[in-house]
């Protein structure tokens, strides 16, 4: 670890005492005597932090945070550090909900309690990568940190910066101050080097011989890149090389690729190595696209395929899936009905795939409700020519926009994979998610009920009686136990694809305890039918089972 030197630049930031206080020129560039970042922070509280790429930014940020960590450990009156990376911030989105969004899905704290500390001055925010959002982002972000600092008042806070990008931003921050992160010394480099042992001489001996390698290597990053790249070889690879900066950068990342693939050793590599640098390629240009500094495979989005084609294609097989699983169900449950089993498979299919691209499970249900009630319609006409479509159409229509709402929720959004890392039951949830349910179904099949009986006002008249409760009762329990189960994101995962994992065990438990939980209710409902009863229990524990599974886990 080197300890980076520090200049201080007043014009920086829009400090409160700005335009009352004149401070010279000289006073707002001079260098700090002090390089202990947590001494500079004590003398400003509301800090910036501005440097070149790759030149310390976050090494200096992450120091300070130890600091302030082992003072909140030891006295109970500090505030606690917390690092964020702003790459994750929304537009128009305030920084409170902002950062107790993030310490919901990083650090596992409840929203409440983390807007509840944020808001109360117990947490001491400290905010990189500012310059990582996209760019007509950063303004919008500045002025909610501006707003934030305004509102909550924090006694503490830094933000990092790329210097250049935040020179370009047309307001500045209101901190107390900022300091700039300079580059190495040559006797710092020199130093660092001959740390190395024999293995970098040969590159100590470049870096002092090469103008352009010695300019390079005064950036922390690039000196340690250089360094490992160096490690496999004689180093006289880079003292051969000539050209300008970004010529002997593209050489040195290229010399560091090979050393990474030379420090497998002996164990075999499953692709070529060309393949694998255009794969890692598309990667790092996506992650820079969706502002993201940390890859986990679990949190690939459909938004990640490059044209809309392949968006459609992807949608497109996931439909077919959720087909194929109706299908393979109502076979199961019915074996000699494979005809209408494939049937529904196919409307489940057209109706996924054309009515689940919004991000509203109930927008899904309705469109995908009413595709399925068409076409079952259609098909149930062309079926029975002798019977009019409409003299059909209230059973189907109350068929399908149940299934179609219930699937939808089911389903959710083809366009983004929810994951179900963790998960618990709240009854308070459960209630609370009941009442709404219920009185939506009661809505729904009275409206059903209504138009069923229009059509034939004596033999349905009953039929919308019992569609009013049978939807109220439906749609508080499947909104219920959607509710009930609440998940959350699950941190410290160890393994790749561990989120998709964890989604599938969590999805094959609320779908066995949903599924015992209707059958029975179901159960009761119906006893004394004997087999039939059974039947019906098993049946509809299953359906309601596999729509709850999928809304918690199984869909992603």
């Amino acid at each position: 670890m080197i300890s980076l030197g520090k200049h201080e630049i007043g014009d920086a930031v829009n400090a409160p005492w700005k335009y009352t206080v004149e401070v010279s020129d000289a006073m707002n560039s001079g260098p700090l005597d002090d390089r202990d970042v947590s001494v500079i922070y004590d003398a400003t509280e509301l800090l910036l932090i501005l440097g070149e790429p790759g030149g310390g930014k976050t090494t200096v940020l992450l120091d300070l945070a130890r600091t302030l960590l082992d003072r909140a450990k030891s006295d109970i009156r500090e505030r606690v550090p917390i690092v964020l990376n702003l790459s994750s911030w929304k537009k128009k989105q305030p920084l409170v909900e902002w950062i107790s969004n993030e310490l919901s899905e990083k650090y596992r704290v409840p929203r409440k309690i983390g807007r509840f500390w944020v808001q109360r001055d117990y947490l001491l925010p400290l905010l990189d990568g500012l310059d990582e959002l996209e760019t007509v982002l950063q303004p919008d972000c500045v002025a909610a940190i501006n707003a934030f600092i305004e509102e909550v008042k924090p006694s503490g806070l830094v933000v990092c910066c790329r210097l250049n990008e935040y020179r370009w931003l047309p307001k500045r921050l209101k901190l107390n101050g900022a300091i700039c992160i300079e580059p190495l010394g040559s006797e710092e480099v020199s130093k660092y080097l001959a740390a190395g042992g024999p293995k970098l001489v040969a590159l100590r001996e470049a870096v002092d011989t090469d103008l352009v390698l010695h300019e390079l290597a005064r950036t922390p990053l690039m000196l340690s890149v250089m360094s490992l790249a160096c490690q496999g070889t004689d180093g006289n690879e880079l003292a051969k090389q000539k050209g300008d900066s970004e010529e002997r950068r593209k050489q040195i990342f290229r010399l560091y690729v090979d050393e990474m693939f030379r420090r497998r050793g002996g164990t075999p590599f499953p692709f070529r190595k060309v393949k694998a640098i255009g794969w890692l390629s598309w990667l790092a240009d996506k992650m820079n696209e969706h502002s993201e500094s940390l890859f986990l495979l679990e949190e690939l989005q459909p938004s990640w395929l490059d044209a809309k084609a392949k968006r459609v294609e992807n949608g497109a097989v996931v439909a077919l899936s959720f087909g194929l699983t109706f299908a393979l169900v109502a076979l199961t449950i019915s074996p000699t009905g494979l005809t209408t089993a494939l049937i529904g498979g196919l409307i489940l299919f057209v109706g996924v795939g054309l009515g689940c691209w919004s991000k509203s499970p109930l927008k899904n249900g309705v469109v995908t409700g009413s595709i399925f009630s068409l076409i079952f319609e259609v098909i149930v006409g062309l079926r029975n020519r002798g019977a009019t479509l409409t003299s059909q159409l209230p059973p189907w229509l109350i068929g399908g926009l149940i299934g179609g709402l219930i699937g939808g929720s089911g389903v959710g959004s083809l366009n983004h994979i929810t994951l179900v890392e963790t998960i618990r039951w709240k009854w308070n949830l459960f209630w609370k998610r009941t009442i709404p349910g219920s009185i939506l179904g009661l809505v729904l099949g009275l409206i059903v009920g209504l138009i069923a009986w229009l059509y034939h006002w004596r033999l349905w008249l009953f039929f919308a009686l019992y569609s009013v409760l049978s939807c109220g009762m439906i749609g508080g329990l499947v909104s219920g136990l959607l509710g009930g189960f609440s998940d959350s994101v699950k941190l410290g995962k160890a393994s790749p694809n561990q989120g998709i994992k964890l989604s599938g065990k969590n999805s094959m438990v609320v779908f066995l305890v949903t599924w015992l939980t209707v059958g029975l209710i179901v159960e009761l409902i119906f006893r004394g039918d004997g087999l039939n009863g059974l039947t019906n229990a098993l049946t509809y524990g299953f359906f309601f089972g596999l729509v709850v599974g999928l809304n918690r886990g199984g869909s992603a």
